[in-house]
């Protein structure tokens, strides 16, 4: 993957190759290929008191911070998406009283992964291929804003 995300240039990809056969013992094979970008989604609810934070703002805040917490350049290639991972990011913003966190990863991207945990209707874990990257689809980035209650 090249850095940042995205796939690298045909002329990246053979100045890659040729450099590690140049590093590489003698007959180890070497190839440069292209990663697989898999998309879930996020449903997020949160508990704000708008007392004391502008809910918007709140609102605002959590979205700019999941997309940079799950693109390209913050995920590495075939790591793991754990349910509690999503939970530090949403909990890790100020304002954010409490929050409800649902991952949905469709049927397509369900039959490309290597391995989906599910416990009581929610995706637990979701284990990509080492080629893969799993990544947020921000643009079905679903948040709810509720009146947090004492």
């Amino acid at each position: 993957m090249a850095a940042g995300g995205g796939a690298p240039s045909p002329a990246l990809k053979v100045e890659l190759r040729d450099t590690l056969r140049t590093h590489a013992l003698p007959g180890v094979a070497i190839s440069v290929s292209d990663y697989q970008r898999v998309t879930f989604r996020l449903r997020v609810t949160i508990r704000v008191r708008s007392a004391a934070f502008d809910r918007q703002g709140v609102r605002d805040t959590l979205a700019g911070a999941l997309r940079a917490a799950f693109n390209e350049r913050s995920r590495r290639l075939g790591a793991p998406l754990f349910r509690g991972a999503v939970y530090a990011a949403v909990d890790a913003v100020a304002g954010v009283d409490n929050s409800d966190c649902h991952i949905d990863i469709d049927a397509a991207s369900r039959a490309l992964l290597t391995r989906v945990v599910v416990r009581a209707g929610e995706v637990m874990l979701a284990q990509p291929s080492a080629g893969q990257c799993l990544v947020l689809d921000a643009e079905h980035l679903s948040i709810v804003v509720e009146e947090s209650r004492p």
